[in-house]
Formats: C-alpha cells, structure tokens, sequence
C-alpha cells in the first residue's frame, strides 16, 4: 500500500516537472521572439533559445511550487488550461510591449513569475474563471 502510493505521489511529481519544463520552454521561446522582434533573426532565434532554456528552468521551479502550495485539489484541468493560457498571454504581451518600447523585454520573465501568482491566487480563493 505505502509503496504503491508513493511510486503515485513520484510519477505525478516527474510528470508535472517534464509538463513544466515543455511548458516554461515554449513560453520562453515566445516571449523571447517576442521581445528581441526588432533583432536580426539569427539574434533573435539565438536570444529565444536562450529564453527557451530560462523559461524551462523557472516553470521547473514555479509551477511545482504554486501546484502542491495553492492549486492541487481546489481547481478543475479546465481551469488549469485557463490559467496556463491567462499566464501565457500575459507574458507574450508584456515581452512584446517591454522590447517594443524600452528595449527591455528580456523584463518580460518578472512579469510572467508575477502573473503567475497572481492568477494562481485569483482561481484558487476567489473562484475567478475567464469563460
């Protein structure tokens, strides 16, 4: 029983951090071309390879952390999709308008950890739903 119940509790842990690491690198890659937009292309896939790679590490770290702490039992796979989708946009925008007007959308990672939380938070203890 014990041994069975944590090889579960281990192959949902692997499998949330394999789905983070996909996840934080094809958003990284995103922000990263949204942000160096005005770059060389060889820049800027070359910029976004590297924002891939911190966007996987990060989502390693956050989305683990926010899953078991706020979200495990309290919201729907539905909601869950929402969420990763509000959290997405949010970053793509922010890397776009931050490299489009200051030439600093490489900030765009803060906005994203920041939204992530906030929208965390907003699904979990006031039952906020987009559609």
């Amino acid at each position: 029983m014990f041994k069975s119940r944590l090889m579960k509790l281990l192959f949902d842990f692997i499998c949330l951090e394999l789905f983070s690491l996909i996840l934080g690198a094809g958003l990284g890659f995103l922000q990263g071309i949204a942000s160096f937009a005005r770059q060389k292309t060889e820049v800027m896939l070359g910029l976004s390879g590297w924002a891939a790679l911190m966007g996987g590490v990060v989502a390693a770290i956050i989305i683990p952390v926010m899953y078991y702490s706020m979200v495990r039992s309290e919201i729907s796979v539905y909601a869950g999709i929402q969420m990763i989708a509000l959290i997405g946009f949010i970053g793509i925008i922010s890397a776009f308008l931050l490299g489009v007007f200051l030439d600093a959308g490489w900030l765009s990672w803060i906005i994203t950890c920041l939204a992530s939380v906030v929208v965390c938070i907003a699904y979990t203890k006031h039952h906020f739903r987009i559609f």
